[in-house]
């Protein structure tokens, strides 16, 4: 008996990626962990894909056939400013991660992207998962348990 990744009722994680061979291998790791995938080849299309489907966060390349990744956290930031957008590159510089986050990137993941370590990052970004502290007290023995502070 196999079992099947939950079916997501979140919204659903736009991967933009020139690759078809990275794209399928990205969208598979993120829908065994039960996420839902739109795929977008460039920034033309994730800028189309951005105007017309409820996104929960963006996961794209930063150097695209046409168009680039700033090109498509811009788009997503215009739509919904709190809109999660994670930047991956194999060409990447400190410059880049810099410029990213300070237009809004949420992360900024070297290529080859461990599907694990992206897995946690797009889990993150959905608040999916929620950290928790457990506080004691010293006077009565009580405890609390409470999120922790992202």
């Amino acid at each position: 008996m196999t079992s099947r990744p939950r079916r997501s009722i979140d919204p659903p994680v736009l991967l933009v990626e020139d690759r078809d061979s990275l794209r399928a291998m990205l969208r598979l790791a993120l829908e065994a962990q039960g996420h839902t995938v739109v795929e977008a080849r460039d920034q033309p299309e994730a800028a189309a894909v951005l105007l017309t489907t409820q996104i929960g966060v963006v996961l794209t390349d930063l150097r695209l056939t046409v168009g680039d990744g700033f090109g498509v956290l811009r788009a997503a930031k215009e739509v919904d400013l709190e809109l999660p957008v994670i930047v991956m590159t194999a060409f990447g510089s400190i410059q880049d991660a810099v410029a990213a986050m300070k237009e809004g990137a949420l992360d900024f993941l070297a290529k080859p992207v461990d599907p694990d370590h992206l897995t946690m990052m797009v889990e993150r970004a959905t608040g999916k998962t929620v950290d928790y502290l457990h506080l004691v007290s010293n006077d009565h023995g009580r405890t609390w348990t409470a999120r922790a502070p992202r």
